[in-house]
């Protein structure tokens, strides 16, 4: 009934392993890369450097540390670029001759 191994078991002798999250940060590593990829598709852009940033966050403390850091800067840098891009575009159109903002058509 008492286990005397100090392992990781538990009163019924089933062993449960150390959680490592080496996969997560595979994965930030590798939706990172892909963000800056698919830099011409901003909704993909924005979703796949997300979930990198988040994946690598969430496995900074595994094994695969450098993977996580990875994804984590290949994620910012994507959003960061494409944020920009929007900024960029927006100025640019609003400055536009032909751009006509008129808030006080309705009396």
């Amino acid at each position: 009934m008492y286990n005397s191994d100090t392992n990781n078991y538990n009163q019924y002798g089933d062993q449960h392993p150390p959680q490592d999250r080496k996969g997560l940060a595979i994965a930030s590593m590798i939706l990172g890369i892909l963000s800056l990829v698919f830099m011409c598709a901003p909704g993909l852009n924005i979703l796949l450097s997300t979930l990198a940033i988040i994946f690598g966050g969430v496995s900074l403390k595994s094994s695969g540390r450098g993977m996580a850091i990875a994804g984590l800067v290949t994620g910012l840098v994507a959003l960061a670029i494409i944020l920009l891009f929007f900024l960029l575009f927006a100025a640019e159109i609003t400055s536009s001759p032909f751009y006509e903002f008129e808030s006080n058509n309705y009396y």
